[in-house]
């Protein structure tokens, strides 16, 4: 059974990413849900790479292109989820 994650201000991985993606579109991290996708915010494929690319910085992680092509047009919930299990 998949362990059950509070995707709010309590938790720090999820903030971080919120704050990212409110950062790189510049809009008000309250905008940002567990469902909004980067087609939601008006992201072009620079703002995309943009965010895989801090997403990188913040959580010294690889992402590789396989899965910054997949990310691109998952929600925040599922790109929390894949930060969460590779940090």
């Amino acid at each position: 059974m998949p362990e059950h994650v509070s995707l709010d201000e309590h938790n720090p991985v999820w903030m971080r990413v919120v704050k990212i993606l409110a950062e790189q579109m510049e809009v008000p991290t309250a905008q940002i849900g567990p469902d909004t996708r980067f087609r939601d915010l008006g992201a072009d494929s620079l703002d995309r790479l943009q965010v895989i690319l801090k997403l990188e910085e913040q959580f010294g992680i690889t992402i590789s292109d396989k899965d910054a092509n997949t990310l691109q047009g998952r929600s925040a919930s599922e790109v929390y989820d894949y930060v969460r299990f590779r940090v």
